[in-house]
Order: structure tokens, then C-alpha cells, then sequence
């Protein structure tokens, strides 16, 4: 093996160095004792390999140089707005061009009416039919962790970057390609096929444990490893951020998988759209502030109109009525649907004016007022036949004239 790679498991420090002997420092650990151990791992190992010739040490691989441009490659306009920061990292064209991927790559309308009768199986035209005449990429033998990796940093690599990774991804095979194309990696393991022998039969805890001792300590300070401190804090970044994303989530539920996609990318994008706004600016508004006024950017864009149509069964208000515009208002009955034939409603005047009540007097009923089988006519808004429709059409503010009526009422009872 080329190169020398760290591996450090969660709750321990030791750290498992593989790489040739020409790799390794000759200034380090060049006595004889140190060669004896590594001959008698390497002999207990089951397949003498490159991939299995392995050491635990101190020695950490020679630090990578970083030969890209530092900072954010992008170019921001003069005075950028919000929506501007939030159009770098979700350009107005994604949704366009992922569209038009889908209809490329989708099964034609031809069949799609064979697919459906069950004489065609239901693949994509991308898996059977490519343009290029040659069949889908198979998965390497690496395995497909390794090829979604390697897949997804290729615009960045040979740089100097470094990926910190979960013990998903974590591989000795994949660590040492990265390192052949000049990329670091570190990342917590988990026990495969590929993982050294000498690092398998390692005792490790899987927390930090306290101990205590009878007599006092050496005074030294004990520091806390350079990789474990640098993957406790990139990896960090990823609850940190999922942490932010969750203060202003999009809370509607629903059971559109591609819905649940959408609004977490938008989410996510707008998280880093005032992330950037921060290093802009020296008074940064607070984020809610900023996703808030980004929204009306965005809607203001677009062109929509804010006068929605509302849903549901529509409603009509007693106000602007006046003695004149209430002829031909009568009541009628609620109409039934299906096997529901008789059906009411609240009544719009005494149980809001009830509900009032209860609340000043502190009694406590699961349904106030009253529920009414009628309806007006016009305003199709459910009434009580007596006193309820009299008022909803003769008075502004019906339900102030109700709590008056009731309180008259009970003082006459008083009295």
C-alpha cells in the first residue's frame, strides 16, 4: 500500500497507520524491536497483502497542501438582495433543467399504456435504452459506497481537501485512492471485510470512562489528539446545521415524497443564502428576519397574486347590510349529502357570542351555543330560526348584540 492512512474508532485514540516501509519516516521508530513487531503482526495476518500490511503507531500521514483557491468562488452583484444570495445556491433554472432530465430520461408514451397492461416490464429508458447504445454503469467490485464517493468528489479532487465521513462511507480501499489523488479522509469505522486484522481484535469502550486513583498525578497535561479534535469539529458542522435548519422547518405534513425533498432543499439553501449574507455583512439581520423578507422577495418575483381564492364552503359577512338589502333572506333547510340526511351547523351568532361569555365567566363546555338545521338563503351561513337571524341581518356587530341581550336577560332574572 502507497500511501498512510489514520483510522481512529470513537472512544479510543489508537491510531492504525498502514503504508509500505518506504512510506514510513526512517527518522521514527527504526529499531530493531519495532521491526520484530511488524513481522509478527504481518505473519499473523490471514492474507499477506499490501492492503494488510499495518502497524498501530503515533506516526500520522505527511498533511496535504490545499493548492485551490481559498473562500467562495462566486461572484455576488452590487447591493445583492436576499433572494440574490438564495438564487447563487438554488438558480431559478434548477427546477427546469431537473424537469427536463425527468422527461429525458423517462419510459416513452408508446408503451407506457403496454407497461401498464403488465406486458412490459416498468424500467426507465436511461437503465435499457441509453443514447450512448451502452447499458447502465454495474457497481465496481469496490463496492457502491466507494463509487458514490469517488462519484460525487471528483470536481474536487487533487487539491488537498480533506472529507470527514461517518463510519458509513469509511473504508481502507476508499482512503487510499483518495490519498493516491491527493484528498485526506478521516472518519470513524465499523468492523468489515477490509479492515485490518491487528485493528479487529482491538479492545475498544464505546465511551469515555472516569478513573479514579489513590495518588497524585504527573502534572502533565494531557492534550486531546489532533484528528479527534479535527473530526469532532468538521463533522460537528452537520448537526450544527441540521440543528439551524430545524429552527424554521417546514412544519406541514405531508405524504408527497417529492414535497418533503423539495421544501428541504429550499430549507437548506436559504440556511446557507444567509450564511452567506453573514459574511457580507457587518449587521446581519437575525435569520428568521432574513427568511421572512426572503419569502416576500421570492413571491414579489414570481408575479403571484396574493388574492387567493379561499377553500372550503364560502361565507358571507353581515357587514355593509342594512334594513333595505335584507329582502328575499329567508330560512331554508340544510340540505343533506348521501346518507347524512339531516345535518347542522353551528350557529355564526350564538356560538361565538357564547363562547365569550364562558370564557368571562370561566365555565367550561365542550361545544358553546347553539346548533342550528337552517340556513339563510342568501347568505348561506347556518342561523337559529329565533332571535339568531334576526340579528345576523339587522345588526353590524351581531354578536356584541347578543352578549347585550344575555346580560339584560340575566339582570331582569336578578331583578
Amino acid at each position: 500500500m502507497a500511501a498512510n492512512i489514520v483510522f481512529v474508532d470513537e472512544g479510543t485514540i489508537d491510531e492504525v497507520v498502514g503504508g509500505e516501509d518506504s512510506d514510513l519516516d526512517e527518522n521514527t521508530n527504526n529499531s530493531e524491536s519495532s521491526e520484530e513487531e511488524y513481522d509478527r503482526r504481518e505473519e499473523d495476518s490471514e492474507e499477506e497483502t499490501e492492503e494488510d500490511n499495518w502497524v498501530l503507531g503515533d506516526r500520522i500521514p505527511r498533511r496535504l497542501d490545499f493548492t485551490a483557491d481559498r473562500g467562495l468562488n462566486v461572484e455576488f452583484p452590487n447591493n445583492p438582495s436576499f433572494s440574490d444570495y438564495f438564487h447563487i445556491l438554488l438558480p431559478e433554472n434548477l427546477f427546469d433543467e431537473i424537469a427536463s432530465q425527468t422527461n429525458k430520461y423517462a419510459t416513452p408514451e408508446t408503451i407506457a399504456s403496454l407497461q401498464r397492461r403488465g406486458r412490459l416490464p416498468q424500467h426507465s429508458r436511461f437503465r435499457n435504452w441509453p443514447e450512448d447504445g451502452v447499458t447502465a454503469e454495474q457497481p465496481s467490485a469496490k463496492g457502491k459506497t466507494y463509487d458514490l464517493v469517488m462519484r460525487l468528489l471528483q470536481p474536487y479532487l487533487n487539491v488537498g481537501r480533506c472529507l470527514y465521513v461517518d463510519n458509513y462511507c469509511t473504508s481502507p480501499t476508499l482512503f487510499a485512492e483518495l490519498y493516491r489523488q491527493n484528498t485526506g479522509a478521516c472518519g470513524t469505522v465499523c468492523y468489515r471485510k477490509d479492515i485490518p486484522q491487528q485493528f479487529k481484535r482491538a479492545q475498544v469502550k464505546e465511551k469515555d470512562v472516569e478513573v479514579g486513583q489513590n495518588h497524585p498525578g504527573t502534572g502533565r497535561p494531557i492534550t486531546k489528539p489532533e484528528i479527534n479534535h479535527d473530526y469532532n469539529k468538521f463533522i460537528g458542522a452537520v448537526d450544527r446545521c441540521d440543528q439551524m435548519v430545524a429552527y424554521s422547518c417546514f412544519r406541514r405534513r405531508t405524504m408527497k415524497w417529492w414535497k418533503k425533498v423539495f421544501f428541504h432543499l429550499f430549507s437548506l439553501s436559504s440556511l446557507n443564502a444567509y450564511i452567506l449574507y453573514k459574511q457580507r455583512t457587518r449587521s446581519p439581520v437575525l435569520q428568521r428576519t432574513f427568511r421572512r423578507e426572503l419569502v416576500k422577495e421570492l413571491v414579489r418575483n414570481s408575479g403571484i397574486s396574493h388574492s387567493l381564492t379561499p377553500r372550503g364552503r364560502p361565507r358571507r359577512s353581515a357587514e355593509g347590510l342594512t334594513h333595505l338589502q335584507v329582502g328575499g333572506h329567508f330560512p331554508e333547510k340544510i340540505l343533506g349529502t348521501g346518507k347524512k340526511s339531516n345535518i347542522t351547523r353551528a350557529c355564526v351568532v350564538c356560538f361565538p357570542a357564547q363562547k365569550k361569555i364562558l370564557k368571562r365567566t370561566g365555565e367550561k363546555r365542550k361545544r358553546p351555543g347553539k346548533e342550528s338545521s337552517f340556513q339563510c338563503s342568501v347568505c348561506k351561513v347556518s342561523l337559529c330560526i329565533q332571535n339568531c337571524f334576526q340579528l345576523f341581518h339587522t345588526v353590524q356587530d351581531y354578536v356584541a348584540a347578543y352578549i347585550q341581550r344575555h346580560d339584560a336577560s340575566n339582570d331582569n332574572d336578578d331583578a
